[in-house]
C-alpha cells in the first residue's frame, strides 16, 4: 500500500514489473538462439560423426573350385549388412551357381542376388567375439558347403556429444520457461487485479493497467515462440 493509503501500487512499481517481464521474454528468446546450434549438431544435420563407421570385414573360404567370401558391415553387435561373393577358379566354370544360402551363428540371413555370383542381405550379430558363417552353394542340382570364421568387433561407443545435443536444448528451454515465466506473470496479474479493485478512475492507473497487459502479452508471446523453436 502506498503511503497515501491508496491500495494501488505506484506506477513506478508497475513499470519495473513490466520491464522485468520483457527481460524474461528476451532471456527466453536468447536461450532459444543459444541452444539451437546444439540441436542442429545432431546426426540429421549433416555434420560428420567423429567416429566413422568401420570398413567392411571380409572372410574368405574355398570349396571345390569355388572361392567364397563373406563381407560384414559394420561387424558389430546389432544390425549388419552381409554380402556373399562366389567365383570359380576355373575358366570356364564347370556349372553356374543357381543359389546361395547363408547362416551366421545358427541364424539364417536372407539373401537376394544383386549381380552374377553376388548376394546381399541383412541380419543381426548378437555379441562380440568369434563367430562362424555357413555358406551353402547350389550348383548343378547339388550343394557345396563352405565354413568361414571371423571375430565380431566390440559394440559401438556412445558419442557423448550427440547424446548431449539431442536432449539438452529442449530441456534447457523448458527450464527457462518453467523458472522465469510463472512468477513474472503472477506478479503482473497481481498488479492488474489490484488496479481493477480500485473504483476511482485515474489516468495513471489506466496507464499502469496498459503496461501490465503489455508485459503479460510480451511474456506469453516470448514463451510461445520459445516453445515453437524447441519443438522437434
Amino acid at each position: 500500500m502506498s503511503p497515501s493509503g491508496d491500495p494501488r501500487p505506484p506506477p513506478r512499481l508497475v513499470a519495473l514489473l513490466a520491464g522485468a517481464a520483457l527481460l524474461a521474454g528476451a532471456a527466453l528468446l536468447a536461450g532459444t538462439a543459444l541452444l539451437a546450434p546444439a540441436a542442429a549438431a545432431g546426426p540429421a544435420s549433416g555434420v560428420p560423426s567423429p567416429h566413422p563407421a568401420p570398413p567392411a570385414l571380409t572372410g574368405t573360404g574355398t570349396v571345390a573350385d569355388l572361392v567364397v567370401s563373406v563381407s560384414v558391415t559394420p561387424n558389430r553387435p546389432g544390425p549388419n549388412a552381409f554380402t556373399v561373393r562366389v567365383t570359380s577358379s576355373r575358366r570356364p566354370p564347370p556349372a553356374p551357381v543357381t543359389g546361395v544360402r547363408l547362416s551366421v551363428a545358427g541364424r539364417t540371413v536372407p539373401l537376394a542376388a544383386v549381380a552374377v555370383g553376388q548376394y546381399a542381405g541383412g541380419g543381426r550379430l548378437d555379441r562380440p567375439g568369434p563367430t562362424r558363417a555357413a555358406v551353402v552353394i547350389v550348383r548343378s542340382g547339388g550343394r557345396l558347403d563352405a565354413r568361414i570364421g571371423w571375430s565380431v568387433g566390440p559394440a559401438a561407443a556412445v558419442d557423448a556429444t550427440q547424446v548431449a545435443s539431442s536432449g539438452s536444448p529442449r530441456e534447457g528451454l523448458g527450464l527457462l520457461w518453467a523458472v522465469l515465466l510463472p512468477p513474472l506473470l503472477g506478479a503482473v496479474l497481481l498488479v492488474a487485479r489490484r488496479l481493477r479493485r480500485s473504483g476511482r478512475p485515474d489516468p495513471a492507473a489506466a496507464d499502469a493497467r496498459a503496461g501490465a497487459g503489455a508485459a503479460a502479452g510480451a511474456a506469453a508471446g516470448a514463451a510461445a515462440e520459445a516453445a515453437l523453436e524447441a519443438a522437434p
